[in-house]
């Protein structure tokens, strides 16, 4: 656990494709003690439990479109405020825009609170391309294994059931740039917006998994003694 009163922390977690957010979420939530909460979890969370604003969202989501800026924004008070989460949380997947952002600013100002901090994940192009290009997937059972960092005992073929291993549509070389591309558009004006409040916690994301956590950490605690 690291020094500090972190138990209130309300953080947003960022970073491109291949990034680890999974990874890193997971780890902060240990060491942080502090829920992690994605978009995907509000959303059928919210589903699931009915009412207009679920069947709202299931038909929005169930016709292939974007769930607007209003209605995400509607699902993240709702969420927060059932679950008790706005004094400690990391959200992963929110805010995407910078209307978002603001909308979420005014309803963590009206409460009283802040955003403590935005971690941001950095990871250059060939970083991303040589993550994401190296992972291949076994089409039987699901299993994932990467050239590098966690190759198959057989070169090509899955340790668990032999099958020949693929690679997803989604991790060719041009679908990754395309995903990258659509990350920065979309993510750069976010972090110019709150880089003005001065809440972003920039860190180098190409070191291994435990690394990467250690320098999220040691981001964190300097922020809090600013």
């Amino acid at each position: 656990m690291m020094a500090g009163n972190t138990s209130g922390m309300r953080i947003v977690l960022l970073g491109p494709p291949g990034a680890g957010k999974g990874t890193q979420a997971k780890k902060l939530v240990d060491a942080l003690g502090i829920p992690h909460v994605s978009t995907g979890d509000m959303f059928r969370r919210m589903v699931a439990l009915g009412g207009d604003l679920g069947v709202r969202i299931q038909a929005i989501i169930g016709s292939g479109h974007l769930v607007p800026d209003a209605e995400t924004c509607e699902v993240v008070e709702t969420f927060l405020t059932r679950e008790s989460l706005w004094d400690r949380f990391m959200l992963d997947g929110f805010p995407r825009t910078v209307p978002q952002a603001e909308t979420f600013d005014s309803m963590l100002s009206k409460r009283g609170k802040r955003l403590d901090a935005v971690v941001a994940i950095d990871l250059s192009e060939q970083n991303v391309l040589a993550r994401l290009g190296g992972r291949k997937s076994c089409p039987k059972c699901g299993s994932v294994y990467h050239d590098v960092s966690l190759p198959p005992k057989m070169a090509g073929l899955c340790d668990r059931d032999g099958a020949r291993l693929t690679v997803r549509e989604d991790d060719q070389p041009e679908k990754i740039l395309e995903r990258l591309r659509v990350y920065v558009r979309q993510t750069q004006p976010l972090l110019d917006y709150y880089e003005r409040a001065g809440s972003v916690r920039r860190v180098d994301g190409t070191a291994d998994a435990g690394e990467v956590s250690a320098r999220i950490l040691a981001a964190l605690r300097d922020g809090q003694n600013d």
